[in-house]
């Protein structure tokens, strides 16, 4: 059952579907799947579009969602919180699990999934500012956010 989730038939719809009614924890994440993080806060962004360090750093953990388990159009809603923060247009950062994964050097970090929200992940640890600038070198825009 575990491999079927991974599908893009069908059958993979429907083994996610069960994952999602019982809320069963996925225990491991295959390296090529896609990881997205949405920016909409002044805070994660330069006002030349780049992307600040904090972006990756954030001190309750650094959560993402699986694109497989969701889509654009459900992260891109406005956020929670101070709306005096918000950018005008929210952006998506893309990532892959292996880009998180092969930033380990003597700390390893690592993306498990929280089977309390469906699509949401979260790294197992704090990378530090080398690792995050290896992260953002190998992330992209999926959609380009409005400063």
């Amino acid at each position: 059952m575990k491999s079927l989730i991974w599908r893009q038939n069908c059958i993979g719809w429907l083994a996610r579907f069960f994952y999602k009614c019982f809320g069963i924890k996925i225990g491991h994440i295959p390296d090529n799947q896609i990881l997205w993080r949405k920016v909409f806060n002044t805070a994660q962004i330069k006002p030349n579009g780049d992307l600040k360090s904090v972006f990756f750093r954030d001190k309750r953990g650094v959560s993402c969602d699986l694109s497989r388990f969701t889509t654009k159009e459900k992260l891109m809603k406005k956020p929670v919180g101070n709306p005096e923060l918000w950018i005008r247009k929210p952006g998506l950062v893309a990532f892959s699990v292996l880009s998180v994964r092969s930033l380990s050097d003597n700390k390893p970090i690592d993306v498990l999934h929280d089977p309390n929200f469906y699509s949401h992940c979260i790294f197992s640890g704090r990378p530090s500012v080398g690792q995050v600038k290896r992260l953002k070198e190998k992330s992209y825009f999926e959609e380009e956010p409005k400063v």
